[in-house]
């Protein structure tokens, strides 16, 4: 239906004057009938998602945390102590 609105509006242009808003119309409407489609195979096409994602897919950063556990063992009992630490 964009499609058609805008041949008729930019087949209308050719031959009699128009108002700028029937041009807006018809700019609109062509740029609506040619995006959407587009729009349409990333949402709905699995293959197509994935391939452009892996286009603009970024690294994730490296995990920089890390935990270290000491353990002291004294005279009849256990002392633990955790710590953790990001760089």
């Amino acid at each position: 239906m964009a499609n058609f609105i805008a041949a008729m509006v930019y087949v209308y242009m050719q031959f009699f004057p128009v108002a700028d808003f029937v041009i807006v119309i018809g700019h609109m409407s062509w740029q609506l009938g040619h995006g959407c489609p587009a729009i349409i195979y990333l949402f709905m096409n699995t293959t197509i998602r994935s391939g452009v994602s892996k286009i603009f897919r970024f690294k994730k950063p490296i995990n920089t945390r890390t935990t270290t556990t000491v353990s002291v063992v004294g005279h009849g009992h256990q002392h633990h102590h955790h710590s953790s630490s990001l760089q």
